[in-house]
């Protein structure tokens, strides 16, 4: 959702409404929404001097950028949403001003096979929503609630794997991607599995007679 600060409205400002059209890469569950604003400072042309270029500065919050003195804020979902890769998730955010210098956002979104999301308009998407409960979520929050502060210092030292947040791949992905392990003759098996059970037995017949030399000294 972009705002022109050159054009925009104190009543635009006030009250308005994100659009929500995601592609999901990943099984999983969608635990909520993440939120932070990037900046990006142009001069109008009218205040440059004759003959001066333009120049513009960028400045992100986002969690991929290096800490600045604004944090994310993640909107939590009461209630999780299942997702399955290959999936859209569409639905609507709405802000609007409050009396704590901050807003007050609601959301309502519904998980979405690619070919119904394709085909579906938005008077079909509110109706679908309040027939589908089950894949869809609403909540309410207050933003200046919802601001976390984290010991966050820029980029990862690693590439955070989404499978250690239990999202994975579709599976069609999953088998492209692997690598065949590779296979080790049967004789070798057998082998293994008999080199354990003899160890096996000589455990047992060791203790057996520990315990029959204990027995015999008492």
């Amino acid at each position: 959702h972009d705002v022109d600060f050159h054009t925009i409205t104190l009543a635009g400002l006030k009250e308005f409404v994100i659009p929500i059209d995601w592609q999901i890469r990943y099984t999983g569950l969608m635990h909520g929404i993440g939120g932070w604003f990037d900046l990006a400072f142009v001069p109008p042309p009218s205040s440059l001097h004759r003959g001066a270029k333009s120049s513009t500065v960028y400045m992100s919050t986002s969690p991929y950028s290096p800490a600045t003195h604004w944090q994310q804020v993640r909107l939590l979902l009461k209630q999780p949403l299942a997702v399955n890769a290959g999936q859209v998730v569409r639905g609507l955010v709405s802000m609007k001003a409050n009396d704590q210098r901050s807003y007050d956002v609601e959301a309502r979104i519904i998980a979405l096979d690619e070919e119904e999301a394709a085909a579906l308009t938005d008077e079909g998407l509110s109706r679908l929503m309040d027939e589908h409960k089950s894949r869809s979520r609403s909540a309410i929050w207050y933003l200046h609630d919802q601001t976390y502060n984290y010991a966050y210092t820029g980029e990862p030292l690693e590439p955070a794997k989404p499978e250690n947040a239990n999202l994975y791949l579709p599976v069609d992905s999953l088998l492209a991607d692997s690598i065949a392990p590779t296979q080790q003759p049967a004789s070798s098996i057998v082998s293994s599995v008999q080199g354990i059970a003899d160890s096996l037995t000589d455990f047992i017949v060791t203790a057996s007679s520990d315990q029959d030399s204990n027995a015999m000294q008492y």
